[in-house]
């Protein structure tokens, strides 16, 4: 389980610690809309594929949609 992996389930975890759950979410955040958006979508589409985790899947498919959402003019 990667570095993302392990943030979202924190984040989603709702007896975790208040500040690490804070900082699991600023982290998830910082991926989701850092950087290009193809990278983004790329990525999304790589956990989909490889992780078992509905929090993750959950995640993913949030975060695709915003991604496409929001910059779908800038795609090639």
């Amino acid at each position: 389980m990667d570095e993302l992996e392990q943030a979202i389930i924190l984040a989603h975890d709702p007896s975790s610690d208040p500040s690490l759950r804070s900082q699991a979410l600023a982290f998830c955040a910082r991926v989701r809309t850092s950087g290009d958006p193809t990278a983004v979508v790329r990525l999304c589409l790589e956990l989909l594929l490889r992780s078992p985790l509905p929090p993750v899947l959950f995640w993913s498919l949030q975060s695709l949609h915003d991604c496409i959402v929001s910059s779908y003019r800038s795609f090639p």
